[in-house]
């Protein structure tokens, strides 16, 4: 329990079943993305297909829209 002013939160923290956060991570294969890298791509995916950022990586990620932040200026 964590208390907070006069809250109480029951949080419950479960183990993480995996081995490896790369166990399982079709975007970390396909597109040869670390598992956190990937893991902003689905992010992206689930709300508008675009990411801000200078890494080309995420070109060769179908279904999202890169945007370099200096082409924004």
């Amino acid at each position: 329990m964590i208390l907070t002013g006069q809250k109480i939160l029951k949080i419950k923290i479960f183990k993480d079943k995996s081995q490896k956060e790369e166990e399982n991570c079709p975007l970390c294969e396909q597109n040869k993305l670390t598992f956190y890298d990937s893991l902003h791509a689905a992010l992206a995916m689930l709300y508008d297909s675009k990411i801000v950022s200078t890494d080309d990586k995420y070109d060769s990620v179908v279904g999202v829209i890169r945007i370099d932040p200096y082409s924004l200026t």
